[in-house]
């Protein structure tokens, strides 16, 4: 998916665009010609809405997350979620706006046209094409978008097919350093937080753990650690669970 829908340009003003329109054409060009059902294309959709509300760094400006995205797995996630939502949402008040004459599809092959023909075709032309289709709005939205505000997209935006319903969804947040699955060595546990109740201290060898870039990407009822302590080893098992935020989820219309 990475062949065409691409922009050139700083990593922090075109992630968003490059890989959230590859999570969105994977999802919706495989859907559409038939290659996954709707189960199939809801349970992948669902997946990728929790690891994106759960994802405690998608507050970030796109230029932080940018800062950050070679030291912390979390902030590595966030322009997939960040674009695709962003994406959907677009897609969807670009058809209500044009009575289901156009659609994001019009505005990723223009672009693609222009970069064939030569043509700027960055963020910069990004904006311009969402303005032309919405006016004002369009760059509200993109502005809102890359300073991290949540995207909230309407519960019919992949309608008639399919309705999203409001859900609270639990971040994630395993009460230590997440710096600490690069260094191997616990730092930073939070007094009477889940790690610290479960005996996670500072200073903990982290021997075995779950694959801290998979941890962003779908909901995480419970975490295993193997601690080495000294000489002592310690496995503990906790829920790595934060705040509630609200967010999105799909099922069939019908």
């Amino acid at each position: 998916m990475h062949n065409w829908p691409l922009l050139p340009g700083d990593p922090a003003e075109v992630s968003w665009y490059n890989e959230g329109a590859a999570e969105y054409y994977s999802l919706t060009l495989t859907h559409r010609s038939g290659i996954i059902d709707d189960d199939t294309f809801l349970e992948m959709l669902n997946k990728r809405a929790h690891g994106y509300y759960s994802n405690p760094l998608q507050t970030l400006t796109n230029e932080k997350a940018a800062e950050l995205y070679w030291k912390d797995w979390r902030a590595q996630r966030i322009p997939y979620g960040r674009g695709l939502f962003y994406l959907i949402d677009t897609d969807h008040k670009i058809r209500k706006a044009s009575d289901g004459r156009r659609s994001i599809d019009n505005l990723v092959l223009e672009l693609l046209d222009r970069q064939r023909a030569g043509q700027d075709a960055a963020a910069k032309e990004w904006v311009e094409l969402v303005v032309d289709e919405l006016g004002e709005t369009g760059r509200q939205d993109y502005e809102a978008m890359r300073g991290g505000q949540w995207v909230l997209p309407d519960l019919d935006c992949l309608g008639p097919q399919f309705m999203a319903h409001e859900a609270d969804i639990r971040q994630l947040n395993v009460a230590f350093d997440y710096q600490s699955f690069r260094t191997q060595t616990i730092a930073g546990v939070v007094q009477g937080g889940h790690a610290d109740k479960a005996g996670v201290r500072d200073g903990d060898v982290i021997v075995k753990g779950p694959a801290p870039h998979t941890l962003p990407q779908e909901p995480v009822k419970q975490i295993s650690l193997t601690l080495q302590r000294g000489s002592e080893t310690i496995d503990v098992t906790y829920e790595p669970l934060g705040a509630l935020v609200p967010g999105r989820l799909w099922k069939k219309a019908h």
